[in-house]
């Protein structure tokens, strides 16, 4: 199916927004939550095809860089 990114408000559980992930395969890994110093925190996962960095804040893809795992899906650390 498709692939995304959700991100739900804590105290409702309703969506705040919904990032469709096109070209990404299958991706089950763990995203986590980087904040560069004088930067926004940004989301950063991976997937079968690359790892992304999305603006926590809107879901807008910030950058991504390809790889080639076979299948296999770590955290992004």
């Amino acid at each position: 199916g498709e692939s995304f990114l959700l991100a739900l408000d804590k105290q409702t559980g309703r969506q705040r927004w919904k990032t469709t992930r096109a070209g990404v395969p299958v991706g089950w890994s763990v995203p986590i939550i980087h904040q560069p110093q004088g930067q926004p925190r940004q989301i950063i996962t991976t997937s079968t095809t690359r790892i992304e960095s999305f603006y926590r804040d809107t879901g807008e893809r910030r950058w991504w860089i390809p790889v080639g795992s076979e299948g296999a899906m770590g955290v992004a650390i």
